[in-house]
């Protein structure tokens, strides 16, 4: 048996698209993930922003903001005495 004669036929196990979407995603989420979980989570960023917002603002709602700095107290500063340098 010579190498030409003895061709191995490979099928094609590449899924067609149109037929069968989900088998496609998992196909190339498999053998080629560089590519599809970049993809996969540039198109899930804009519905988690549209979709996650409002049901942030409805399951928590509005809070009071984060303080930019520490808040000083109410009353006049006691100078201190004792601890000189």
């Amino acid at each position: 048996m010579s190498a030409s004669s003895a061709a191995i036929e490979r099928p094609d196990i590449r899924p067609k698209f149109m037929k069968n979407p989900i088998m496609t995603l998992r196909y190339y989420s498999r053998t080629r993930p560089q590519y599809f979980w970049p993809s996969a989570i540039a198109f899930a960023i804009p519905v988690v922003g549209f979709v996650g917002y409002p049901l942030r603002l409805k399951f928590y709602g509005n809070h009071e903001p984060v303080p930019r700095r520490y808040p000083l107290p109410k009353r006049d500063r006691v100078p201190l005495e004792g601890y000189d340098d």
